[in-house]
């Protein structure tokens, strides 16, 4: 009896093992059997019902169609779209709502018909992370795609097309956001402002086409953020504005003028900036390339590498108390030898560079014969003659002093010459 009830327990404790086993063996499979789920023909009528349906990990497929209606997204999902497929949003809402973590979003387009009427987003990711938006078209809408309390968010690839309203708005608006990528994107026919920035950190804007628009970016109580290699086209105000910013770089973008400035620094939208980077930058064709502002530096700003060229008033301005040095000794291009610096008593006949406190250092070469007048770099003191003289160069031991040193020995040899044959005549 008591081996066969050790055989029988033997026998429930492998039976067992081998259940868990299995059990083991399906979960850890799990992801592989994540399913598809169809909105549209031979699916859910609505987009909702899809999402409802599916579970975390599961793919949301969109058919071709229009889906006036908001979703809302707070589970894990990727959600797709064929061509063809599109969500109309209500008015004060988003058509899209992204609650949850590690959401995909590609090739959906979104639009806002009532645009023009209460608070209307294309897209919304709130307090959500590792979000990634792909080849999506969001057009017409107060916001195409606004971020609150994010982490981690990727748009790439994607259009925004007629964003934003008259002075209000914009196709990407980002607030308190950390490590957002904005990259390869292509915005037009804005009528806000392209991409509005504020409270971001650890984030970049790379290779996007941005306008013609009213202004490409604003960036206020901004933190570690690259402005990088991005094409903007013409601006009625300012292309890039940067207010509180700490450690921003603009770096390699090519503008395309406008009525306004290039690039703004103020303190008026949160406080003074500092550790700013322009580098690289083409910034010709602006009322003033570079604007600082009073009070808008808290620490040092370094330009570089810029053309700041053909600007109706000015290449670089820096008002009265801006608060800090601004360091544009490097490679700077002004146009003809060099800036117009009033302030400084300097005349290179290139842009004007405003600075009445004196805050500016820049290059001070020496301008071609017959340029502008410029400061010249101090030297070794050197004179030359005046034209049609016949002078040679006067230098510390030149050429005249090497011809009468000529001149002295030919006549020592001349005089020894003669000293000889007037000794042969006497003997």
């Amino acid at each position: 009896m008591g081996s066969a009830r050790a055989y029988r327990r033997r026998w429930t404790n492998a039976i067992g093992l081998a259940v868990a086993a299995v059990a083991g063996m399906f979960t850890v499979a799990t992801p592989a059997w994540a399913a598809t789920v169809i909105v549209g023909p031979d699916g859910f009528a609505t987009i909702q019902q899809g999402v409802d349906a599916a579970a975390a990990g599961d793919t949301l497929l969109i058919r071709a169609g229009t889906y006036p209606e908001k979703v809302v997204v707070g589970k894990a999902l990727t959600v797709s779209a064929e061509a063809g497929a599109r969500i109309e949003a209500p008015t004060d809402s988003a058509g899209l709502l992204i609650t949850s973590d590690d959401v995909v979003v590609t090739g959906l387009e979104l639009s806002c018909p009532q645009n023009d009427l209460g608070y209307n987003r294309a897209i919304e990711v709130a307090s959500a992370d590792r979000v990634e938006i792909a080849g999506v078209v969001l057009r017409s809408c107060l916001r195409g795609l606004s971020l609150v309390n994010a982490t981690d968010v990727a748009v790439r690839d994607s259009s925004f097309i007629g964003n934003g309203r008259p002075s209000s708005g914009a196709s990407i608006w980002a607030d308190d956001t950390t490590g957002l990528q904005i990259v390869d994107n292509t915005f037009a026919a804005d009528r806000g402002y392209g991409i509005n920035l504020n409270g971001v950190s650890s984030s970049r804007v790379t290779g996007n086409v941005i306008g013609p628009t009213a202004s490409a970016i604003i960036a206020t109580r901004v933190t570690d953020v690259t402005i990088s290699t991005n094409t903007i086209g013409r601006t009625t105000g300012t292309a890039v504005f940067l207010s509180a910013a700490d450690r921003a770089t603009v770096q390699g973008n090519t503008f395309s003028g406008g009525g306004g400035n290039g690039i703004s620094l103020t303190s008026a939208l949160g406080g003074p900036s500092s550790g700013i980077l322009v580098d690289g930058n083409d910034l010709s064709g602006f009322r003033n390339g570079i604007s600082v502002g009073a009070r808008a530096l808290s620490g040092p700003m370094v330009i570089s590498n810029t053309r700041l060229l053909g600007e109706t008033s000015s290449g670089l301005t820096v008002a009265a108390g801006a608060g800090a040095t601004v360091d544009a000794t490097d490679g700077n291009e002004w146009g003809s030898c060099g800036p117009t610096a009033p302030d400084h008593g300097y005349d290179g006949g290139g842009s004007n560079l405003i600075d009445p406190d004196l805050l500016v250092a820049f290059e001070r070469a020496t301008c071609p014969s017959g340029g502008p007048t410029r400061t010249a770099v101090p030297g070794p003191p050197s004179s030359t003659a005046g034209p049609g003289t016949g002078q040679l160069p006067a230098t510390g031991f030149g050429m005249r002093t090497w011809l009468s040193a000529g001149l002295l020995m030919l006549g020592a040899g001349m005089l020894l010459l003669l000293t000889g044959r007037t000794r042969r005549q006497l003997r």
